[in-house]
């Protein structure tokens, strides 16, 4: 067990004491027990204990709650509170600080060991995850993606700043807020809140959500995203939280939207084409196919067909006669309307109505007698708003087309032209497929409306034959290709687009003529451009139904894809701008990232010198030339540099350039020349620059506005990559510097040493990171020295001189060091920088470190022994004594005989911890295995679940063996973890038996390692899935592990083999598949410790002179007085300093000794002490303590003090020490 160090604060001294001597048996160190909060906070700020338990009643001002929450504000050091009783507002701020546990009094020893351990060992992990946290901060808040971080309750515990700018909340206002409190996410269908998304997560390690879910930030603002929810697993495989990466989806979502619907609308053409060319299909059936496509299509919630009957200038009504709707409305079928209302609405080609504009459109003397009509009818059919569409035949009014939008529903329709558009082109469609069917006779007429359709259309639009030859298209088409249409007419994919393009196209047409419909994207050759179409074909038939040909649309979508593919290429460079390595990686693979958006066969990035006033290439890749470095004078580079914008000109500019003396042509001349100044703020930093050797036109425009655009990116990352690369340069000069390197934080613990400091100290890295420059002492400088250095430090200036400190082989040593503080930008000091050269020259002093380490757990052990605990047992001891001279009766004598024996084990309970502190390696003992099985099988029954069964067998309670028993418990609770591990899905038994065995030489040759002889088997048995035959003969391989990822590292079987075998013991492993496992460990046993019985007593030394008995314990004046008169003494009696001194300055001749205790509230013993020298110069003095820092035997002695003694007192030590003491004085006196 490592020596963890706890404070303990207690305002009862003798519960404080209790409680300090349980877990100092539990192997920990214990500098003293406080009682005042406002001590604790100075004594955790001292000695920084690993962890405090802290009483939240407390003396003094400050109650543990308020002393808690400021150790962990300032100290980082877990808490644990103990109480008997708080009340609910006391315990209300309790929880708020965080506590790393409570502990009820009165509480059992193994339940303050447990809580003891998990706590250090929750606030290691804790710390291993702030300080993994710290080190992910700047990459976590650089990246382009919005992170949160939540711990296990879903509370936030981290956002980086793109998650602030889209949630609307300060990282600091949204930490321990949950996670619905700030990421707050809507579904786009309901627009319901979406409470339960996070719970997914709980079961699912990873969830990702593409698309329909809206964050709302702190302002009300809405946009969607798309987001990743992940559990974050620790390091042995346990769920720690959670974490969100999401981004904005707006500008995707919209640009998606639009695809999407285009894509919808070019379908909903095609098919209402097809249907056209359907003949065998009645008027209503057509109808209902446009309503049903069009309904869904522009999310409409319902689409009435509305048929006029009667005369449109009579008194008429419409009735709906057809209909499509959501599921989640209901129908309107069959409801009426009044013409002379509705009939004011169709003065537009299309009419978007709420009530309120309805009713303005009518005339005011009609108002009164419509509103009630359209309220009714509004109520009824859950409208919000409608556009409503006329259809014609033959140019009259054949009925009323609703596409209505309820109020019932959150998501609303677009009335915006697109679909109005595909509204008008679909309705006319339709009229103009029914007007052919009505009337074969104004065919022509219908025809022709068909073709204005086709001809005003702003999408290319064509028809092939069933040869694949284009037979007509459409104006929007011919314009493309900017050819009149008899020139294209009668060509095929191939003629026009070149046989790869051909073979592709053929392959769609001939699925299109087996009457499927295609609906996707391609690129042509469009003169000397590729442009991309979104493209939806369908077949075309005759009246008989029969295919005969191919009709399609085409919406050129190459811009919209041109954006896209820019967003990309800027991603691409921000991230290479991050994960490269170094300057020349990074510009590669902006050319090649630049490459899909403009031509970069010919490219170069040219960095701009000041100082050499030139220009380095450290990229530079062209097909005829290769230059290293460009002078800053008189090149098209310079001039760049010069103007501070872009250039670009074509050979014959670059001639004028030279020609007027701007500029010396260097390298072959190009066609065309493009350098673009790549800026840090004002400044130019360099230069990217393209050409080409083949054509003038090969850069646009809009080309070199987008290399514009990202150049301040370029820059950006090109100072950033510089200055990473200086740091690397910086580093390695550090690490291969011959003087050691040691950097600090600014309370001295190590963040960094190099080599040659390694090779100085002989230390390891490992060794000195997160420890402090102290473990380096070597005790040659006093206090005063180290107190001038640090006020030198902390004043903000550079301290130099000479250390001797002492190396990890114990060896002195002497170094010239300089050490620097560093501030940053608000002049605070963040680190301390020390250059240290060893100067030793033959200095090797052999003592060696780890005894120096005893010597000092000796003397921190030594100062544990706290004054209230001595006190208690010096107060037991005595009555007990007392109570023997008193009574006769056997029984009663043999159980104070029982008292004092146990007295005796509590002093001797100092020497045992002591003991027992002084391992830092492994210190093998005789060992009583039960009370380890026991302790650690406590510990599992709270760490393994419920639906898993423990039964504990112990035969041998008794037995010992020679080991450590911290490798012992770590061997127990690998077994066991692993045991619980293979039953955590169904649950199961584990069985822990633990009992004596004798092997004979039969049965040990049985075993490899085993003798004939005493052992313990210790048997660990579960009923899990068993160990698989093929694979049992490795498992005591290091890391070998059938677990998951973050399940395990596959070192516990290695480990508890490795101790077994240290132990000349043997571990033996039987397993079935489906059925369990058992591992049984035999370990040699050995004999017990042997105890010896109490001296018998000796009679006592008498006396007869005065003594003065001071002590602020009562109960010690009581019986220390007691014991003194019994030995025949006058006593008198004082329970503080002051009263004793007001009796002594009485008369000062009247004592013939002072016995004193040290440790007293306002006059300690030696205060006491020195104003009794001061009056009476031969007096003697006995000084007694339990424990104190300020004063030792040699102390006592130099200010006049007779004798120095430690409580507790046997009633024969203070017979002996008085009788002694007043010999002496009266020898001294002859």
């Amino acid at each position: 067990m490592e020596n963890k160090t706890i404070l303990v604060v207690e305002d009862d001294n003798i519960i404080g004491m209790e409680i300090r001597s349980r877990i100092k048996t539990l192997g920990y160190s214990v500098p003293e027990v406080i009682s005042y909060g406002e001590e604790a906070i100075e004594k955790a700020k001292e000695i920084l204990p690993d962890l405090i338990l802290m009483d939240i009643q407390l003396r003094g001002e400050i109650d543990g709650v308020k002393a808690a929450e400021t150790i962990r504000n300032e100290l980082d050091i877990p808490v644990v509170y103990l109480t008997a009783y708080a009340d609910d507002n006391t315990l209300a701020r309790a929880k708020i600080t965080e506590p790393f546990g409570y502990i009820l009094k009165p509480f059992e020893e193994r339940e303050l060991a447990s809580t003891i351990e998990m706590a250090l060992y929750k606030h290691q992990i804790d710390k291993k995850l702030k300080q993994s946290q710290r080190w992910l901060a700047t990459t976590l808040k650089s990246i382009g993606e919005g992170v949160i971080a939540t711990d296990m309750k879903g509370q936030i515990t981290f956002m980086n700043p793109i998650a602030e700018n889209l949630t609307g909340w300060n990282e600091d206002d949204a930490l321990d807020h949950e996670i619905n409190d700030v990421f707050k996410i809507y579904d786009d269908d309901s627009g319901s809140f979406v409470q339960d998304l996070f719970d997914k997560v709980k079961s699912d390690k990873r969830l990702e959500i593409s698309e329909e879910l809206t964050l709302e930030s702190s302002k009300g603002e809405r946009r969607p995203i798309i987001f990743t929810a992940s559990q974050i697993m620790d390091k042995k495989g346990r769920l720690s939280g959670y974490v969100v990466v999401f981004q904005d989806n707006t500008e995707r979502k919209k640009s998606r939207a639009i695809l999407t619907r285009q894509s919808q609308f070019n379908k909903i053409r095609a098919e209402l084409w097809e249907v056209a060319a359907d003949k065998s299909l009645s008027e209503e059936e057509a109808i209902q196919k446009m309503i049903n496509l069009l309904g869904p299509a522009i999310g409409a919630h319902r689409v009435s067909y509305n048929k006029l009957f009667g005369s449109y200038l009579q008194e008429s009504e419409y009735k709906c006669i057809l209909e499509w709707n959501d599921s989640r409305v209901k129908k309107t079928l069959k409801a009426t309307l009044p013409a002379k209302i509705v009939n004011y609405f169709l003065k537009e080609k299309m009419s978007v109505l709420t009530l309120e504009s309805a009713l303005e459109k009518l005339p005011t003397m009609l108002r009164s007698v419509a509103k009630p009509v359209l309220k009714r009818f509004q109520k009824e059919a859950d409208l919000e708003s409608l556009l409503l569409v006329p259809f014609y035949l033959n140019n009259e009014l054949e009925a009323l087309i609703s596409f209505d939008a309820c109020h019932s529903i959150p998501q609303k329709p677009q009335w915006d032209e697109d679909t109005k558009n595909i509204i008008s082109e679909s309705v006319g469609i339709i009229a103009n497929y029914i007007s052919q069917k009505r009337n074969e006779e104004a065919r022509q007429e219908s025809e022709e409306r068909f073709r204005a359709i086709f001809e005003s259309a702003p999408d290319s639009i064509f028809i092939k034959d069933k040869f694949l030859t284009y037979t007509n298209i459409n104006p929007a088409m011919e314009k493309l290709f900017k050819f009149p249409m008899s020139e294209l007419l009668g060509l095929t994919d191939e003629e026009l687009y070149g046989p790869e393009v051909g073979a592709l196209t053929q392959q769609e047409d001939l699925q299109v003529l087996k009457g499927q419909i295609i609906n996707n994207e391609i690129t042509l050759p469009i003169g000397k451009s590729q442009l991309t179409f979104s493209v939806v074909k369908a077949p075309m038939r005759d009246h008989k139904g029969d295919i005969v040909g191919i009709c399609g649309i085409a919406r050129d979508v190459t811009e919209r894809k041109k954006e896209a593919e820019t967003r990309n290429v800027m991603h691409e460079i921000a991230h290479a701008a991050s994960e490269t390595k170094d300057l020349r990686e990074f510009f590669q693979s902006v050319q090649e990232s630049l490459g899909r958006i403009i031509d970069t066969k010919n490219f170069y990035i040219a960095l701009y010198n000041k100082t050499t006033h030139s220009f380095t290439l450290p990229y530079h890749v062209d097909e005829k030339d290769r230059f290293t470095e460009v002078p800053a004078e008189k090149t098209m580079t310079a001039y760049v540099l010069k103007m501070k914008k872009s250039v670009l000109v074509v050979e014959d500019e670059i001639k004028k350039l030279a020609a007027q003396g701007k500029i010396k042509i260097m390298g072959a001349l190009p066609k065309v020349w493009l350098g673009v100044p790549l800026m840090s703020g004002k400044n130019v930093i360099g230069v990217i620059g393209l050409q080409s050797y083949q054509s003038e036109s090969v850069y646009s425009k809009e080309q070199v506005a987008f290399l514009e655009f990202v150049s301040n990116q370029i820059a950006s990352a090109i100072v950033s990559k510089k200055a990473e690369e200086e740091r690397i340069r910086l580093v390695t000069a550090v690490e291969h510097s011959g003087d050691g390197i040691v950097i600090t934080d600014e309370k001295a613990k190590i963040l960094y040493v190099n080599p040659a400091y390694e090779r100085i100290t002989g230390y390891s890295v490992e060794e000195m990171i997160g420890r402090n420059p102290k473990i380096l002492k070597s005790g040659v400088h006093n206090k005063a020295f180290y107190q001038n250095l640090w006020e030198t430090l902390t004043s903000g200036k550079v301290w130099k001189g000479q250390l001797t400190n002492r190396k990890k082989s114990g060896t002195n040593y002497q170094e010239d060091a300089t050490i620097s503080p560093v501030f940053d930008e608000n002049n605070k000091i963040i680190n301390y920088v020390a250059i240290k050269r060893d100067v030793t020259e033959e200095l090797n002093l052999q003592t060696r470190l780890r005894q120096a380490e005893k010597l000092e757990a000796i003397g921190t052990l030594a100062g544990g022994i706290a004054h209230d605990f001595n006190n208690i047992i010096a107060a037991i001891i005595g009555y007990a004594e007392l109570s023997q001279d008193d009574i006769h009766d056997e029984r009663i004598r043999r159980n104070l005989e029982q008292i004092l024996k146990a007295s005796q084990r509590a002093k001797d309970l100092v020497q045992q911890i002591l003991a027992f502190s002084r391992q830092s390696d492994e210190e093998r003992k005789p060992l009583q295995i039960a009370l380890v099985v026991k302790e650690a099988m406590n510990l599992m029954r709270a760490t393994i679940p419920t639906t898993i069964e423990i039964k504990t067998k112990i035969e041998n309670k008794n037995s010992y063996i020679l080991g450590d028993p911290t490798k012992i418990h770590q061997l127990i609770m690998n077994l066991c973890t692993n045991a619980a591990h293979a039953m955590r899905d169904k649950g199961g038994l584990l069985e822990v038996n633990l009992k004596d065995i004798e092997m004979d030489e039969h049965s040990a040759k049985q075993y490899q390692e085993l003798k004939p002889g005493p052992y313990v088997k210790l048997m660990v048995k579960d009923t899990g899935i068993g160990i698989d035959p093929q694979i049992i003969d490795r498992i005591f391989e290091p890391y070998f592990t059938t677990k998951g990822v973050g399940d395990g590292a596959g070192m516990g079987l290695a480990l508890v083999h490795s101790i077994v075998k240290g132990y000349r013991g043997e571990i033996v492993v039987y397993s079935e598949k489906g059925r369990g496992t058992t591992f049984n460990i035999f370990l040699p046993r050995i004999q017990g410790p042997v105890r010896t019985e109490r001296e018998k007593k000796e009679k006592l030394p008498h006396g007869a002179e005065n003594i003065l008995f001071v002590d602020d314990e009562k109960n010690i004046v009581a019986v220390g007085s007691q014991i003194l008169r019994r030995l025949g003494y006058n006593v008198s009696m004082a329970t503080s300093g002051q009263e004793a001194l007001s009796l002594f300055e009485k008369n000062p001749d009247e004592y013939d000794l002072i016995i004193t205790d040290q440790t007293m509230p306002k006059m300690t013993g030696v205060e006491l002490s020195k104003k009794v020298l001061q009056l009476r110069s031969d007096m003697p003095i006995i000084l007694c303590t339990g424990f104190s820092e300020v004063v030792s035997k040699e102390k006592a002695k130099q200010m006049g003090v007779a004798e120095f003694l430690m409580k507790p007192l046997f009633s024969k030590d203070l017979a002996t020490v008085v009788r002694n003491v007043l010999d002496e004085w009266k020898k001294s006196k002859k």
